[in-house]
């Protein structure tokens, strides 16, 4: 089963491959390797979810919202090889979590993304190395 089958049956569409809004661009191709700018969780060109984890939101809240960034990575990704089916290997996942300074769980949340590529991305080399980071808003 090809990727965007995959994708349509864990119920979900890979959206066309986000815009800029700033000054980067979404993808970039050199050789065999591409590689994405972060992603935001934006579907249809709108921030489907804010907020600060462990104050406004949960870790379940925020599951669909790491979701939409991992499939619009994919689709950044797509737009530069050509193909989705020619994303043969993830080898580095970024997650980047907004919370509040008690919040301690920044794994589960960056797990939402890898259990996404899991099965999309299945019989391919999607073991990668899974960097999270948090953001202090004061």
């Amino acid at each position: 089963m090809n990727i965007l089958n995959k994708i349509e049956s864990l119920g979900y569409k890979l959206p066309p491959p986000p815009q800029a809004i700033a000054a980067y661009i979404p993808a970039n191709r050199s050789g065999n390797l591409v590689f994405t700018s972060g992603q935001l969780p934006l579907k249809e060109g709108q921030l489907i979810l804010s907020g600060k984890l462990g104050e406004d939101l949960s870790i379940e809240d925020v599951k669909e919202a790491t979701i939409q960034a991992s499939l619009n990575a994919i689709a950044a990704a797509s737009a530069v090889c050509g193909d989705p089916d020619k994303i043969i290997k993830v080898i580095k996942v970024g997650v980047f979590v907004a919370s509040s300074p008690n919040f301690s769980e920044h794994h589960l949340v960056a797990n939402h993304s890898s259990n996404f590529f899991f099965p999309c991305l299945e019989k391919r080399d999607v073991m990668h190395v899974l960097q999270w980071a948090f953001l202090l808003f004061l």
